[in-house]
């Protein structure tokens, strides 16, 4: 069988697309804690802030998990990259607002700082998704065979 199916493939986590979501989740997480903890939640920029790093921790997580679930095909377009252009440009304009609020609490400051990471997180893989895409390579992760031992099982020709 050479591995086509949808299967499971942690191997993926340690990649360069895997880290990148790993740390997309985990500094939007604690943009989302140190904005929660300001206790502002009439504060409009700490609203929009909240909704931007609720639905970005929620679309970045499905996709992380269909990720890992290795579905074939399914990463030709570039959908997820221009998710992840979009969100830097959202991430940008809260985090700013954010920082301009920051007097306010320190734990703005602290969200404020989070988000630009997080912006930087989404923007640097929006542009290792921009070269890969350029350059026909697949954004899945390559060692998708099935079961453990990592070897990638693919269906494309060999150079000889």
């Amino acid at each position: 069988m050479s591995g086509v199916g949808v299967h499971f493939a942690p191997d993926c986590i340690p990649t360069r697309h895997g880290i990148a979501k790993l740390f997309q989740l985990g500094t939007t997480l604690l943009a989302f804690i140190c904005v929660q903890v300001a206790n502002y939640p009439y504060f409009a920029a700490a609203k929009y802030f909240l909704y931007l790093s609720v639905m970005t921790l929620i679309v970045t997580g499905l996709l992380g998990f269909l990720y890992l679930l290795f579905i074939p095909g399914t990463y030709r377009l570039p959908w997820e990259m221009v998710y992840c252009g979009i969100v830097t440009v959202m991430f940008l304009v809260g985090s700013g607002i954010l920082a301009t609020n920051a007097s306010y609490s320190a734990a703005l400051g602290a969200g404020s700082f989070f988000g630009f990471s997080a912006m930087l997180a989404y923007g640097v893989d929006a542009v290792i998704k921009f070269m890969c895409w350029r350059s026909g390579e697949t954004t899945q992760c390559a060692a998708a065979g099935p079961g453990r031992g990592g070897a990638a099982t693919t269906s494309s020709p060999s150079h000889a």
